[in-house]
This record gives C-alpha cells, sequence and structure tokens, in this order.
C-alpha cells in the first residue's frame, strides 16, 4: 500500500510516475495485484499487456484488466482476441481498479485530499482507454452491419453497454463514473439505433427508448450530487464567515513588525535621547483606549461583517468573486486604520503645538530623529492594539460558533467528513433506483437530447454518419 501511495503521489505534468520506484516494488512484492495493476496502467507500452495479464491471474475474479486488454486488441483490430476477453470479463463479478483507501487517512484532511486526487489522476487515466474502446467497437459494429452482420454488431455494442453498467456498479464507483458509464451507453446508442432502423426494429428501438429513461435518471442523480455538494462546500464557507472581520489581521501583524523594525533602527540611534513632551501629550489626545476601541470597530467590523454576510448567503457566486472580496476586506481595512491613525496623530501634534505656541511644528519631514522614534512607538501601540482587538474577536467568534456548532471554524474536516464514502453510498443507492431525482431535471435533461437531435439532423447540421452510410 505505501508503494501504491508514492506511485500515485502527484507528479510534474510531463514527467509521469516513477517506473523505477515501481519495478522495485513489484520486485519486492511480485504477488501484488494492486502494484501489477498500476503498472498496467501506468507503465510503457511494452509493459502494460503483461502486467494486465498477471493482474488477471493474481485477481481471478476482477474484470477490469481483462477490459482493458480487450481495449488494447480492439485499437489494433483483433477483433477475436477481444469478444474472449469481453466473454472472460462478464464473467467476472468485480470491476476493481485498486482505488487508495479513504479508510486509512484517519481524519487526516491533507491526506484525504491527497488520496482523493490521486484517486481521481488514476480513474481518469482508466476512462481513456474505455472511451476509445467505445470508438473502436462502434466503428468495427458500423463495418459489421454494413456487410448484413447485424447480430454480430448488436453483440459487440451490448459487450460494451455491459462494461458501461459494470463500471457504474462497482463497489467504487462515484459520480465520475456513472458520467463516464451513461457516455459509453449513449455512444453505443448512436450505432444501436442507426441498425434497428435499418432492419425496422421497432422492439429494439423501444428498448433504447426505455434505456434513455434510465440514463436520464442516472444523469441527473449525478448532477444531484453535486448539489449536495456545493451545499456541503457552503457549510464550510458558513462556517468560516463569522471570521471573515478578522482577516485584515495577518497584514496588521505584518504592519506592526514593519513599523517595530523601524523603531528600533531610531532607538538604535538616538539611546540616549529623550523624545519632546510634545509626544506625550499629543498620544493621549489622540490615542484614548475608548477612541482606540471605537475607531477599531468603525473600520474593521462593517467591511467584514458585510463580507460574512456575503459569503454566508452568496457563496455559489464563485471562488474568484469571493477571493477578491476576502483580498479586499485583509487589506482595505488596515490601510485604513494606517491613513486614519497618521491623520489623527498629526492633528493631535499640531494642535498640541499650537497650544503650547509652537507654529507648524515639524511632525516628520524635518523631526528630530528621538521624535520620529515616539512617532513610531505610538503608531506601533496602535497596530498592535488593532491585533489584539481582531484576536479578542476570533476567540469570541470561535468559542460562540464551538457552542453552536460543536466545531471551531478552522475544524473543516468535521464538515467533510465521510464525504467520499457518502459519494460511494449515494451512487449505490441512485443505480437501485432509491434517490429520488426532481422530475424536472429529468425532463430538462429529455429537452436538450430532443434539441441535439434536431440539431444533428438539419440540413446544415452536418450529419455526417447518416451521409457516410448512404454513400456506402
Amino acid at each position: 500500500m505505501r508503494a501504491d501511495i508514492e506511485i500515485l503521489r502527484p507528479w510534474e505534468p510531463g514527467t509521469g510516475p516513477d517506473l523505477q520506484a515501481l519495478s522495485r516494488a513489484i520486485k519486492k512484492h511480485p504477488d501484488s495485484a494492486r502494484l501489477h495493476f498500476r503498472l498496467g496502467t501506468l507503465g510503457g507500452e511494452q509493459q502494460r499487456s503483461q502486467a494486465l495479464k498477471r493482474t488477471s491471474e493474481l485477481d481471478p475474479d476482477n474484470a477490469f484488466p481483462l477490459y482493458l486488454l480487450a481495449s488494447r486488441a480492439a485499437s489494433e483490430g483483433s477483433w477475436n482476441q477481444a469478444a474472449d476477453l469481453f466473454a472472460q470479463g462478464h464473467r467476472r463479478s468485480r470491476m476493481d481498479w485498486f482505488p487508495l483507501p479513504y479508510d486509512t487517512c484517519k481524519d487526516d484532511l491533507f491526506m484525504e485530499s491527497f488520496v482523493h486526487t490521486a484517486n481521481s489522476t488514476a480513474r481518469i487515466s482508466l476512462h481513456s482507454p474505455l472511451r476509445q474502446l467505445a470508438r473502436d467497437v462502434g466503428k468495427h459494429a458500423e463495418e459489421l452491419h454494413a456487410a448484413g452482420r447485424t447480430d454480430e454488431a448488436l453483440a459487440v455494442i451490448a459487450d460494451v453497454k455491459q462494461i458501461a453498467w459494470k463500471l457504474m456498479q462497482s463497489e467504487e464507483a462515484i459520480a465520475m463514473d456513472v458520467f463516464m458509464g451513461v457516455a459509453l451507453i449513449k455512444a453505443s446508442q448512436k450505432y444501436e439505433t442507426q441498425m434497428y432502423t435499418d432492419i425496422g426494429s421497432e422492439s429494439g428501438l423501444a428498448r433504447i427508448e426505455e434505456d434513455n429513461g434510465k440514463l436520464r435518471y442516472l444523469r441527473a442523480g449525478a448532477h444531484g450530487y453535486f448539489d449536495i455538494m456545493e451545499e456541503r462546500m457552503r457549510r464550510i464557507a458558513r462556517r468560516s464567515a463569522p471570521l471573515e472581520p478578522v482577516a485584515s489581521g495577518f497584514l496588521q501583524v505584518w504592519l506592526t513588525v514593519a513599523v517595530l523594525v523601524l523603531w528600533a533602527g531610531f532607538a538604535l540611534r538616538t539611546r540616549k535621547k529623550s523624545a519632546s513632551e510634545l509626544h506625550f501629550n499629543a498620544t493621549s489626545r489622540a490615542f484614548p483606549i475608548g477612541r482606540l476601541f471605537k475607531l477599531y470597530a468603525l473600520i474593521f467590523l462593517p467591511l467584514g461583517i458585510a463580507a460574512a454576510v456575503f459569503t454566508w448567503f452568496n457563496f455559489s457566486s464563485g471562488f474568484l468573486g469571493l477571493g477578491v472580496m476576502v483580498g479586499v476586506v485583509a487589506v482595505l481595512p488596515s490601510i485604513v486604520l494606517l491613513w486614519l491613525s497618521n491623520r489623527l496623530y498629526k492633528k493631535a501634534y499640531l494642535h498640541e503645538g499650537q497650544v503650547r505656541g509652537q507654529e507648524n511644528p515639524r511632525f516628520w519631514r524635518g523631526a528630530p530623529a528621538q521624535d520620529k522614534r515616539e512617532v513610531l512607538r505610538r503608531l506601533a501601540g496602535v497596530y498592535g492594539g488593532a491585533v489584539i482587538f481582531l484576536a479578542l474577536w476570533a476567540l469570541l467568534v470561535s468559542g460562540g460558533m464551538k457552542l453552536t456548532m460543536g466545531a471551531f471554524p478552522w475544524q473543516i474536516e468535521r464538515a467533510t467528513a465521510g464525504m467520499y464514502q457518502f459519494e460511494r453510498q449515494y451512487v449505490a443507492d441512485l443505480l437501485a433506483g432509491k434517490i429520488k431525482v426532481p422530475e424536472e431535471k429529468i425532463r430538462e435533461l429529455e429537452r436538450e437530447e430532443k434539441r441535439g437531435q434536431e440539431e444533428s439532423h438539419r440540413p446544415d447540421g452536418g450529419d455526417k454518419s447518416g451521409a457516410s452510410r448512404k454513400v456506402r
């Protein structure tokens, strides 16, 4: 299992998996059907056939390696060999592609995300030969039908449809497999419909229409799963939404550090020089504790609360809009505080200077270095106070969410726990007809199919397959 995890670890584009490590793992575990299957799907052209045959021997109930071998035989035009492999695969009870098990994650969000990414990559690499198989079989069926061997043509198409159903009904099937299975069957139906039309088989066309009803139900149901997933993601956004007013705290920390570094530089230059009393009086006038808290509340909370409300109710507006909004919330309040605190400090400083009879006292430019030191020290206090204010807000919100929702905002895994197990169970229930799919969703797919058929039969719509049949 550890070797398989290493093999499926995301690799750089254009480099592919580490086949040398895979070969070493197979030498260490020569009877691992899992590792031979990986070599049969990720290895080089010369390695794949032998590895898939070995997988078939090691896992005699698994049809997947036989179907992949059939796909290779079909692409080479070896139809007798492909038919024999189809027949062997149909007799087997499972269609297992050895996904990494999610139950090894143990609530580790990073590991669960890695497993999901690795499984998705492996699954996509397996769907590609199945799509190619459907295309090759379709062309071969057309040739058989044109030669008057329609029964054989329908039989080879039935093989592909059986593979599609077995894929969707496999134990590890997810929504992606449902879409893939439906696509394989729809591709086969295109040729099947033409054959039944040519031979005038009303019963055959009726069976296709009956199958189409099931396929619409499955497609609509698979789309329904993604609606459920969107609601789960919205729940995650809602869980984190109340913390958005503190998003600018990250920038505030860096502002505070930057000002403290500047202050330290001035402090080293003026260690034995005291600042003028003007600064101390200006500070008490500009930044009393009450004013500071009002300032923080007026700057950080309105934008943050607006962003939180937007996230709560409009998560479906897209990640780009959310990213822009969070960026604004993180940056704009800090910029406003920076501008306003400097403005208030300078105003108080100038006012204090006038009270003392100093006209236009120098606030920064031309002021002594020890006075600049005091300016930076006071501003660092303002920015540091903002960090403390936001931290207190975060603690208050987090505690409230723990009491009301049973989890802290950063415990995202609580909202996503069991997601992948739920998907497999959802697909199993969908295939069993237990999922209630809105009738409107099914009717919408039916209307889409009719529009597609009308467009394909327009004189300028390019019914090229029909034209080629007429020529033949």
